[in-house]
């Protein structure tokens, strides 16, 4: 499992403030590491802020174990996405960011972001590659990150989200994260980032291919955990803004029907009734859309395995 091992660029005087918020919940087997993958980065303009939610393991102790070498505040809040609100208003850098405390940043990671920052002022928004890991940090697979297309944001979450870095203008420009959303408040960022940007054609996106984050997969996060709850979601995300939804979304919710599959560490076998059962609730809740059913059920006949290769991926957010 490689990190980067210097940064691009040049000197330190210029570069901008990186805000960190690190939402927190009952996370206390996994947050020192996280901690620790942050205040390591010897990044010379780094604010640092946990913001927990008053968690009842061993997060406090743990939080207090680091002195005066971070800012927290633990106390009730109105979920994850209200918690890196709060973080973000309470911060002051330019740059901003959230690493839930059971992900893990790449040593050098920053600095990279930084100077790509420094260099561009038109850059709005910098994402990197990253890698599942699982409980011990061990590398499991690549994430599925591509080049930014906003449509493809309504097939999959592209952009993973603890190497994902914006300027404080693109957020205040966009809007905070919903706090009415539990799981894919990352995803719904990313898609109104990019109606910003349709606005403001000068404002830019970046992928770099540069590992910069690991992001944790375990049975007790909440995307895998309540798989169902998230999809459910997460389709109405995208049909809020899309206003169709592909099938993807709809298979793997009828993957997580029954709490035996995952999507991840379980998935289910391709299955004539599976694959009936998704139609059927697509054709359902694409009623309205005669066009984009027709020309989907076109573009199967002629590419079916592009699109059932989609089916094998996994996608949903995170958990605090």
């Amino acid at each position: 499992m490689g990190c980067l091992s210097s940064p691009v660029g040049g000197g330190l005087a210029l570069l901008p403030q990186i805000s960190v918020i690190t939402p927190s919940y009952n996370q206390g087997i996994y947050i020192k590491d996280t901690i620790k993958s942050v205040i390591t980065q010897e990044y010379p303009s780094l604010e640092y802020m946990v913001v927990d939610g008053n968690s009842t393991d061993n997060t406090l102790p743990v939080l207090n174990s680091f002195g005066s070498a971070i800012r927290w505040v633990s106390e009730p809040d109105g979920g994850q996405a209200d918690a890196i609100n709060k973080g973000f208003r309470q911060s002051q850098g330019s740059i901003l960011a959230w690493l839930n405390s059971d992900d893990l940043y790449c040593q050098g990671a920053l600095s990279v972001v930084g100077h790509l920052f420094e260099a561009n002022p038109n850059l709005m928004m910098i994402y990197g590659d990253a890698h599942h890991v699982d409980t011990q940090g061990r590398s499991i697979n690549p994430y599925p990150t591509s080049e930014y297309q906003w449509e493809r944001l309504a097939f999959d979450c592209f952009i993973c989200q603890p190497a994902c870095f914006f300027r404080r203008s693109l957020l205040e420009e966009a809007g905070y994260l919903d706090p009415h959303l539990q799981y894919a408040l990352d995803l719904d960022l990313w898609i109104r980032f990019g109606l910003v940007q349709k606005k403001k054609p000068s404002w830019e996106f970046l992928h770099v291919p540069e590992l910069l984050a690991f992001s944790r997969m375990h049975l007790n996060n909440k995307t895998l955990s309540r798989r169902r709850e998230s999809l459910l979601e997460i389709i109405q995300v995208v049909k809020k803004y899309f206003g169709y939804v592909p099938f993807n979304w709809l298979y793997r919710l009828e993957e997580a029907s029954d709490g035996e599959y995952d999507g991840y560490f379980r998935k289910s076998p391709l299955s004539f009734s599976l694959c009936f059962r998704s139609l059927a609730r697509w054709g359902w809740i694409n009623r309205h859309k005669p066009r984009y059913i027709l020309s989907f059920l076109k573009d199967c006949l002629f590419s079916p395995q592009q699109h059932f290769g989609r089916l094998t991926r996994y996608g949903g957010g995170k958990d605090r």
